[in-house]
């Protein structure tokens, strides 16, 4: 049975075993039968016990049952051996892990904890087993996004493993990597490519270049490149990865899953939309045989999946899939968790992309309140919430609502991150957004600059944030009529999108739109027409025909047409993009607002008042439903409802 493997060293093994046994009869295997398993002495029991607690906990990920598990070896413990004993601090430290699974990280401090002082106790400081305690409670603080916390005890659990087991030891280099991780997640990618090759150098003595755990480093390394933007040395590293993990595993293992999901991540972020979506499928095939539908990881697959729809602009897809991850985390996970919330905030950007902003808010506010609750106000996560509940307000015209909540953002992300994180400057970024709206150029331009000097600091030149914060500031001087300075800047980043994704990218592609619209204002409309059918090729082929930006760029060329005084052209192209808006946005959307509207400028420019007016009034009707009375864009096309009422009565006088 169950209890006979548990000392396999293969946990895929076992794994495939307990989705054997689920399959066979699920009714026999109910916690109950487990805590009461006949024949078995006390000692004995609790050992099992507290095996199996780990292995429900880290393998099949049944939660609540790994902690009755851990919970009964506890009692058994304390009965038998008594509060000051290895085993008893063995039980305490699986319920603390079992909380920390379940996102109750105050009790799983309070187990970890306990477990710590027993074995300070019973081991003394310079212990393997005190290491692995400072080790557990680092974890927990690195959840709770308190990363100074989290370092201090990763780096004592360190500091024990040296001086016990040598700098040559499996957990040696397992307790570097933890401690990378922490600096990944703090955004000093120097530090983190520091910690990651002393693991893999370790490993590579230890264990050779063939074993699960070296491959584990590269891999982790592969993540650190793509942090930096550096996808060509990533997908190296994950590959090796790969190629370790299927020679020693084999190739449905969950490790070569979890390989085939970084270099899926990897093309997703190059814009190579099926290849990731390649990547993902084959990750899920290799989940659902291996691990069964109700795991963590396949519902972090299918949300990665989700977001490559998204991106492609197949929205029902993309909901499809997030409501199928955040299916499996409720149910194992509960309601009340972080990577819960998580989901709520991917289904929440969905219908913000839809510009259904009230669907949006539902979803984020959902995030936002498990956030509080789980990881308090002070935390990264709950920042982002507040920082996406921002742009909600940004994108409905309501911009004193919108910086309220970006602030907010900002300043947790200040405090508990620093001033030098990729996640500030984002905020810095959107700050400046706001500011922009409003037509506070000074000020957008101040936060845009502080945006771009964290991000030159981390990532350096060459980094696609980089290149976002070079577009951003060149659209403030767009606003300002400063053309020499805006194509500088346009042109800066145009360079680093083409050197990092290639000619053939969507980000690439809105830098050539970005370039042509100068040349729009400054009327040089065969260098505009050059630049828009530049970007149009390029999304037409990285993202497909029904996608909201290929509409964009056809209005786009709607615009320059009708610049020209080419009124059939100008049609043209803006019903393109009408129609592509209503299939994939919908009617009540922003954008098929501005189509119409668009439209119904050209029908005044032909002197077709009733088609204008009827246009217009589409635009009017969906404006005040999403965005309100009170928004720019609505008060901009009642304007031009008034405009073509006038010049209507002055051609009937005339």
């Amino acid at each position: 049975d169950v209890f006979d493997l548990l000392y396999k060293k293969d946990e895929y093994q076992l794994s495939r075993y307990w989705q054997l046994l689920l399959n066979t009869d699920e009714e026999r295997f109910t916690p109950d039968e487990y805590l009461n398993a006949p024949g078995v002495a006390d000692a004995s029991r609790a050992d099992y016990f507290n095996n199996l607690s780990l292995f429900f906990s880290q393998i099949v990920v049944r939660l609540e049952l790994s902690l009755s598990l851990a919970q009964a070896s506890l009692s058994i413990c304390k009965e038998i051996f008594g509060e000051d004993n290895a085993d008893t601090a063995t039980a305490y430290n699986n319920i603390g892990g079992a909380y920390d699974a379940l996102g109750d990280y105050d009790r799983s401090l309070d187990y970890h904890n306990k477990a710590l002082s027993i074995r300070q106790k019973v081991f003394g400081e310079e212990h393997p087993d005190t290491a692995l305690s400072y080790n557990n409670i680092g974890a927990v603080y690195a959840d709770l996004g308190d990363y100074g916390k989290a370092l201090e005890y990763y780096n004592k659990a360190l500091s024990i493993q040296r001086k016990v087991l040598g700098e040559e030891h499996s957990d040696t280099a397992t307790f570097y990597n933890n401690v990378g991780v922490v600096y990944s997640a703090m955004g000093n990618y120097n530090k983190v490519l520091e910690y990651s090759n002393k693991a893999l150098s370790i490993r590579q003595k230890v264990f050779g270049e063939e074993h699960p755990d070296t491959a584990l480093s590269y891999n982790n390394i592969g993540s650190v490149y793509e942090a930096l933007g550096d996808y060509d040395t990533a997908l190296e590293y994950y590959n090796k990865a790969l190629s370790m993990r299927q020679k020693v595993l084999g190739y449905e293992h969950p490790d070569v899953a979890a390989s085939y999901n970084s270099i899926g991540v990897v093309y997703h972020a190059l814009g190579e939309y099926e290849k990731a979506l390649e990547y993902f499928n084959k990750t899920v095939k290799i989940q659902q045989k291996a691990l069964g539908e109700e795991h963590p990881d396949i519902a972090l697959s299918y949300n990665n999946i989700g977001g490559v729809y998204e991106a492609i602009g197949d929205y029902d897809m993309a909901i499809e899939y997030h409501n199928k991850s955040l299916s499996v985390r409720q149910t194992i996970l509960g309601d009340e968790h972080p990577d819960t919330a998580t989901t709520y905030n991917n289904i929440g950007l969905v219908y913000y992309s839809l510009g259904d902003y009230d669907k949006a808010l539902e979803y984020y506010d959902n995030a936002l309140s498990i956030r509080q609750k789980v990881l308090g106000d002070e935390h990264h996560d709950t920042a982002t919430s507040y920082n996406n509940i921002g742009s909600v307000y940004e994108s409905v015209g309501d911009y004193g609502t919108a910086l309220e909540y970006h602030n907010k953002a900002l300043t947790i992300q200040q405090r508990v991150l620093g001033e030098e994180h990729p996640t500030t400057a984002t905020f810095y970024n959107n700050v400046g957004t706001v500011y922009n709206a409003l037509g506070n150029y000074d000020k957008a331009l101040e936060y845009f600059n502080k945006a771009l000097t964290i991000r030159q600091k981390i990532f350096g030149e060459e980094h696609p944030d980089t290149a976002t914060s070079y577009n951003n500031i060149g659209g403030v001087y767009s606003y300002l009529g400063e053309y020499d300075r805006v194509l500088e800047y346009y042109n800066k980043a145009l360079a680093i999108r083409q050197r990092v994704f290639g000619d053939e990218h969507p980000d690439t592609a809105t830098t050539y739109n970005s370039i042509g619209k100068v040349y729009s204002a400054l009327s040089d409309y065969e260098k505009t027409l050059g630049y828009y059918n530049k970007a149009l090729m390029i999304i037409q082929m990285a993202l497909g025909e029904e996608h909201p930006t290929t509409a964009t760029s056809y209005n786009n060329m709607g615009y320059v047409y009708g610049e020209l005084g080419d009124y059939d052209k100008s049609l043209e192209y803006y019903n393109k993009a009408l129609s592509i808006r209503q299939k994939v946005l919908g009617e009540e959307h922003p954008d098929t607002a501005t189509s119409y509207n668009n439209i119904g400028y050209v029908y005044s420019e032909l002197g077709d008042y009733d088609k204008s007016l009827e246009y217009y009034d589409k635009a009017l009707s969906i404006y005040r439903k999403v965005l309100g009375n009170e928004h720019p864009d609505t008060i901009k096309v009642r304007d031009n409802i008034n405009q073509a009422r006038e010049k209507m009565q002055s051609s009937k006088k005339g």
